[in-house]
């Protein structure tokens, strides 16, 4: 059975991340001068942290959490998998838009590298981690 810390810490750490996500939002459109940035941001990341701390009564709300069992867990990889797929594809073609233009070491070709870098690496620490 859990402890009392760890039942709090497993069902409002999301929604915690999410109100600290939204006042660092918030601050960044202050500092930048854009108060539509602020308004949008820390109203979009507010109403998903209300959405995170009242999770626990249906289904559906609990994906948002994090918390769903085996099922689930294959729908948000799928989800997953296109989604990165998307921005992978977006990044591409950005590159390649930047590589046409003569644009050399933009954001798109580090963006890039490091997505192929880190799924190799998880890709060999999966591996390695599976045979052991």
């Amino acid at each position: 059975m859990a402890s009392g810390t760890s039942r709090f810490v497993e069902r409002y750490a999301v929604a915690v991340f999410a109100v600290c996500l939204a006042v660092v939002l918030v601050i960044v459109g202050q500092v930048a001068g854009d108060d539509r940035f602020s308004i949008a941001s820390g109203v979009a990341m507010g109403v998903y942290a209300a959405i995170a701390w009242v999770g626990g009564r249906t289904g559906r709300l609990r994906f948002l959490r994090g918390e769903y069992d085996e099922r689930e867990q294959r729908f948000d990889h799928r989800a997953l998998y296109i989604s990165s797929t998307i921005v992978g594809i977006a990044l591409f073609v950005a590159w390649i838009r930047d590589v046409i233009n003569g644009e050399v070491g933009t954001l798109p070709m580090w963006l890039l590298l490091l997505s192929g870098l880190s799924y190799a690496v998880s890709l060999a620490f999966f591996s390695w981690r599976d045979r052991a």
